[in-house]
């Protein structure tokens, strides 16, 4: 297999090839050869040179995304290869991992195939060999499910008669699946059930991590409702009251006590009695004790009272990496196991040991490193360092030794020398044999590991440091923030001097802790952290904001807080803030939070568009890709515009609106080419009637139309949309319209025959 002509490419971390390797094997032995390193460069080959030349010769990249692709270097300039050469890229979710953040840029807008969500490992490859036949043989018939379009809620559009159109979502069939496989009921919920048969409506509360939300998705599954429609985190009482409910449907209301507090007794009867007419059901779940305000809603404490080891072993087998379930269960019922499992109280934190046993059954962690990681004893560990006598030398190499474990022993040294300068104190000593530091770093709990790095100097060895318990890191910043509060701005400063240049790595971790300490102190971090950063004319510094705010959106803790304060910089007119906004929404947070995120994006339009015109578009570009995921998510994204264009009464504002929309298709052209015939007469005719009626609009329009007919070369079913389109849109107008379409296509004709042509044969022998 020397040469790569035709053949698949791996994109992968050396880490992840065995785990690899038997899909490679698979499609190999059905005839499509694989490129991968280190097999397929000859000894004594450069690595770059090899990759540059071979890669523009392959058919198709598959890139295997996992937590280990966070720290290669060579992956994403793999990728960077394959863009420039125009080839098919197809990223494999291989561990639930997200998109490290190098890549983001490369792949943002390209769907990917989630192997993690299938309940083996074999079946995921069956299925993934058959997409890569498929593009092989270039049938190229299967569209590859996006990562985030099988887990983000869908929205769903309730119509009511004469009002506006509310958006609720549709709880994802693979959520209420993945419910089904790993969740283990606390000993109340069988109660809870029944009351909710009984009653239609309950309140679940809880402000401890026990698993609400899958509760709730639990209760609605178990009264075999239709579909699980979710409310915004930021409903109104009047949208609950206003709007009729649906039939065989489970409502799910994240709350908060004020809400209940603006019900009347008429109006709790009123919804009561709207469920049980409609034969559906609704479960709010709180953070806060609702009191008893509304004794007529069923309230429910939700505790920590289920089965830790059903929960772990569910969570084992979901995940689908190879382990010996027999080894593990031994394992957790030895007196070290139930000492561990004794410690853990919340689901998040058993599935982090799940995540741990399948490592130790691999072998990838020691028993010990396994026993010394949980909470509990991190807790101890870091109380009982602080707890000895210490100057503040030993705090600020602490603080830097946890935000840049895997750096050299000098990178962690020169940067606790950065902390101790921005609070006025001497440098540290420099501690210079190997011996010396690592006698030093066992106080610390950490160690020196040699890494070989590869670089254009060829390999060598470079001494890094780590810490024996990577949970020490976050518990550490926790406990100083809560116990030190005179070290904050500080920090903050520390931080804000050194962020924009850190490494990915560095700045994924300093965004896991700072996340963990929003979660304590959420307005001390916007404050110290995220609108300094968000404020800031430097886009390295805006961009971490983004990344954050991103951060915070995995976090159900504090989504309702994090969504007002997007929103109110959104409306804020500030640049900075709106900047910042734009290119958030066009990130996954604009996805999740979708299509709340295209008003946000409409509300800077309005206010600050002169300014904000093109990180308008390059926003509204990414986002649209949402289109493809689903028939749902295109309806909600074209009435938003039917909407939009509609409000406008002035003619100037109108031809702006148009212009700048056909910017934004024109670099989403399949969204008209891969929609539905129907959604010709829906949206598109009217649309480009009304681009017609002005002069300015008319421009853009035209290279909207001449974007769709070049795109449309080759493909015969997209030339024949492209053709109903035009004669519709030529049907309808005036004459004098007509003579600027037929104008435009002749120009085209005589310019570019070969991709006009065909199209205006096919509009002759239509009209």
């Amino acid at each position: 297999m020397e040469s790569p002509k035709g053949s698949v490419f791996i994109s992968h971390k050396k880490e992840n090839l065995t785990e690899i390797l038997p899909f490679i094997q698979m499609i190999e032995s059905s005839g499509i050869p694989c490129w991968y390193a280190p097999r397929n460069i000859p000894e004594g080959q450069e690595y770059q040179t090899r990759i540059a030349t071979d890669i523009e010769k392959v058919e198709l990249v598959l890139v295997f995304i996992t937590k280990e692709l966070e720290q290669s270097v060579f992956v994403p300039k793999e990728i960077d290869r394959a863009i420039t050469y125009n080839k098919i890229i197809l990223p494999v979710m291989m561990d639930g991992s997200t998109v490290p953040k190098s890549l983001e840029l490369f792949l943002c807008n390209i769907q990917w195939f989630d192997l993690y969500q299938y309940p083996t490992r074999e079946e995921g490859w069956e299925d993934l060999k058959s997409i890569v036949e498929d593009i092989y043989e270039g049938k190229n018939s299967y569209t590859p499910i996006s990562h985030a379009s099988s887990s983000i809620s869908r929205p769903y559009i309730h119509k009511v008669a004469g009002q506006e159109h509310l958006v609720l979502y549709e709880a994802h069939p693979n959520t209420v699946q993945k419910v089904r496989n790993v969740y283990v009921p606390p000993r109340n919920v069988a109660g809870m059930a029944e009351r909710l048969q009984k009653d239609r409506w309950l309140i679940v509360e809880s402000g401890l991590p026990v698993g609400k939300y899958s509760t709730g998705i639990y209760l609605l599954d178990r009264m075999n409702v239709k579909q699980i429609l979710e409310w915004p985190v930021d409903v109104l009482s009047a949208e609950l009251l206003t709007y009729p409910l649906k039939k065989d449907t489970g409502y799910l209301v994240k709350t908060h006590p004020a809400l209940f507090q603006q019900f009347s007794q008429s109006q709790i009867e009123y919804m009561q009695d709207q469920l049980k007419e409609k034969h559906s059901y609704m479960v709010f779940l709180s953070e806060l004790p609702i009191g008893d305000k509304n004794s007529d809603i069923p309230v429910f404490q939700l505790s920590p009272s289920y089965d830790k080891q059903e929960i772990l072993f569910n969570h084992i087998r979901a995940s689908g990496a190879e382990s010996d379930l027999d080894l593990l269960h031994g394992w957790i019922q030895s007196p070290s196991g139930m000492k561990l499992l004794a410690k853990l109280l919340y689901p998040y934190e058993l599935v982090g040991l799940a995540e741990k046993l399948v490592r130790f059954s691999n072998g990838e962690l020691s028993e010990n490193e396994l026993i010394v990681s949980d909470s509990e004893s991190v807790k101890e560990r870091i109380r009982r360092w602080v707890s000895q006598p210490k100057t503040l030398n030993d705090f600020t190499f602490y603080f830097s030794l946890t935000l840049y474990e895997g750096e050299t022993y000098a990178t962690v040294t020169r940067k606790s020398q950065d902390l101790l300068s921005v609070m006025n104190q001497p440098h540290l000593a420099e501690v210079a044999a190997l011996k010396q530091k690592q006698e030093y770093l066992q106080s610390y709990f950490a160690y020196i590991q040699g890494q070989s790095v590869v670089n254009d100097l060829g390999t060598r060895v470079v001494e890094k440091v780590f810490l024996k318990v990577q949970e020490d890191a976050i518990f550490f910043w926790t406990y100083m923030w809560d116990e030190f509060p005179q070290y904050r701005e500080s920090l903050a400063e520390w931080v804000h001097q050194s962020a924009p240049g850190m490494k990915t790595n560095v700045q994924n971790r300093l965004m896991e802790i700072l996340t963990e300490l929003a979660r304590m102190d959420l307005d001390s971090i916007r404050k110290l952290f995220l609108l300094p950063w968000a404020r800031s004319k430097n886009a390295k510094s805006r961009k971490l904001a983004i990344s954050l705010l991103n951060y915070f959106n995995n976090k159900t803790t504090f989504q309702k807080e994090v969504l007002l304060l997007v929103k109110g910089w959104a409306r804020s007119g500030n640049q900075q803030l709106q900047s910042t906004v734009c290119t958030l929404l066009g990130s996954p947070y604009g996805f999740k939070h979708f299509p709340t995120s295209l008003e946000m994006l409409k509300e800077i339009y309005q206010t600050n568009r002169k300014k904000m015109y093109y990180s308008l578009q390059q926003s509204y570009q990414q986002i649209t890709a949402i289109v493809s995921w689903d028939k749902k998510y295109e309806i909600t994204y074209l009435l938003f515009w039917n909407s939009w264009l509609e409000s406008i009464t002035d003619k100037k504002g109108l031809v702006e609106l148009l212009s700048f929309s056909h910017s934004v298709f024109q670099a989403n052209k399949e969204m008209f080419l891969k929609a539905e015939t129907k959604r010709i007469p829906q949206f598109w005719l009217p649309f480009f009637l009304v681009s017609y009626s002005y002069r300015d609009s008319r421009v853009t329009a035209n290279r909207l139309l001449d974007g769709l007919i070049r795109s449309c070369t080759g493909n015969d079913q997209y030339r024949d949309k492209v053709v109903e389109l035009i004669y519709t849109l030529y049907v309808q107008l005036d004459s004098t319209k007509r003579e600027k379409l037929d104008s435009f296509l002749a120009s085209g004709c005589k310019n570019n025959e070969r991709t006009y042509g065909p199209v205006c044969q096919k509009l002759v022998l239509k009209v």
